[in-house]
């Protein structure tokens, strides 16, 4: 439990990050803009766009003990060029790339490995960004749930997947994204990264439905 006083604190530098966030995300969403991001002029699929940072966070630093030549050649066939990232990506180009990914977990099944790219996103993006290795602390005074809450709608990664909740209990939460494509399992692992970074243990996650292009989870923990 906390005071007034350290409640409002936590909440005004709470709302200072989200300003922030708000803020790179239209930033890197007119650069994108403006860059082209690999889709015809005019094409409606253009606001479908995952952002650098997670591509970075995903390939550069969680895949960076399975990446090999030939997959950072595979990758650049695909239009991502880890040696010159562009602004943003198609969300079919990222969703494409990580489906060639699985090669990289060969003693692991695609769910499995999907699950496991989404995990090591997460952990990536806490452990090498500087928006992500500060707001942590703060979401973790907010609790497990609220943390989660307050962590999964408001991320600079991309600009199409709406996140809502269901119901919230001190054990559990349910999660609903309206774009997971044809990888339920990468958001899965996402989440299953995401929830013992905030405090919880014994964090389980399963897909509750799949209604493409979404999918329902139900996050839960000890």
């Amino acid at each position: 439990r906390f005071s007034a006083e350290s409640n409002g604190r936590i909440a005004a530098s709470m709302a200072v990050l989200d300003a922030a966030l708000l803020h790179e995300l239209g930033r890197l969403a007119e650069t994108c803009a403006g860059a082209g991001c690999g889709y015809p002029p005019g094409m409606a699929e253009a606001e479908r766009l995952i952002f650098k940072p997670v591509v970075e966070s995903l390939f550069i630093h969680g895949l960076a003990d399975r990446r090999t030549p030939a997959f950072d050649e595979a990758l650049r066939t695909l239009g991502i060029d880890l040696g010159q990232l562009r602004p943003g990506y198609p969300f079919e180009v990222w969703e494409r790339a990580i489906v060639s990914a699985v090669v990289l977990f060969p003693e692991l099944s695609r769910e499995q490995a999907l699950e496991t790219m989404g995990r090591r996103l997460t952990e990536a993006t806490f452990d090498h960004s500087v928006v992500g290795r500060v707001m942590l602390p703060l979401l973790r005074l907010l609790g497990v749930g609220q943390g989660a809450m307050r962590a999964l709608p408001h991320g600079a990664d991309q600009n199409f997947n709406h996140i809502t909740f269901g119901a919230l209990t001190r054990g559990s939460l349910e999660v609903r994204m309206s774009h997971v494509g044809g990888i339920p399992e990468f958001a899965q692992g996402a989440l299953l990264g995401l929830f013992p970074r905030l405090g919880a243990k014994d964090v389980r996650c399963r897909i509750t439905r799949v209604a493409p292009p979404g999918a329902e989870y139900l996050v839960e923990w000890s």
